[in-house]
C-alpha cells in the first residue's frame, strides 16, 4: 500500500527534476549565447581597430601626389594618421 502512496510523490518529484533540468539547460544556453555574442562583437571590434591602424600607417607613407589623388593634403593626412586606432 505504501508503494501506491509514494508513486504520485515520485511522479511529482521526477517532474520537478525534469523541469529543473530544462531550466538549467535553458540558462546555460542563454549564457553561452551571450558569451558567443560578446566574443563575436569583440573580434569584430579588434578587426576594425586593426584595419584603422593599418590604414593610418599606410596614409603616413603616401606621397603628396597620392594624397591629392584621394582628396587630402599632407596636413589632413597627418591629422588623420595621428588619431588613436580606437577613434573613428
Amino acid at each position: 500500500m505504501t508503494a501506491n502512496i509514494n508513486k504520485p510523490i515520485h511522479n511529482v518529484f521526477t517532474g520537478v527534476l525534469f523541469e529543473l533540468g530544462n531550466s538549467f539547460i535553458a540558462v546555460i544556453s542563454n549564457i553561452l549565447t551571450t558569451v558567443g555574442a560578446i566574443a563575436n562583437s569583440s573580434i569584430i571590434t579588434l578587426l576594425v581597430w586593426n584595419g584603422r591602424a593599418t590604414q593610418r600607417d599606410h596614409l603616413k607613407q603616401l606621397s603628396d601626389s597620392q594624397l591629392s589623388d584621394i582628396g587630402l593634403n599632407r596636413s589632413q593626412a597627418i591629422k588623420e594618421a595621428s588619431k588613436p586606432f580606437w577613434h573613428r
